[in-house]
């Protein structure tokens, strides 16, 4: 579940301390990495979910964010 179906805070029960930690500075990190990437040419992180492998929709990933290239 991304932080964008559930709100703005999102804290997943008895995770590890270092799962929880990036799920907490999530929103910094996409925000720096933007501001590296955009000093060499002009992208946009896309928020995603989960999303699952076509021919096994019993695995799937739930990534930070799509990065979009304008």
């Amino acid at each position: 579940i991304m932080p964008s179906l559930v709100g703005s805070e999102m804290c997943i029960r008895d995770s590890p301390v270092a799962v929880q930690w990036g799920v907490d500075h999530e929103t910094n990190a996409i925000a720096d990495y933007l501001t590296l990437q955009n000093a060499v040419t002009e992208i946009q992180v896309s928020l995603s979910g989960l999303t699952l492998y076509s021919s096994h929709a019993f695995l799937g990933a739930s990534s930070d964010g799509w990065v979009i290239d304008r």
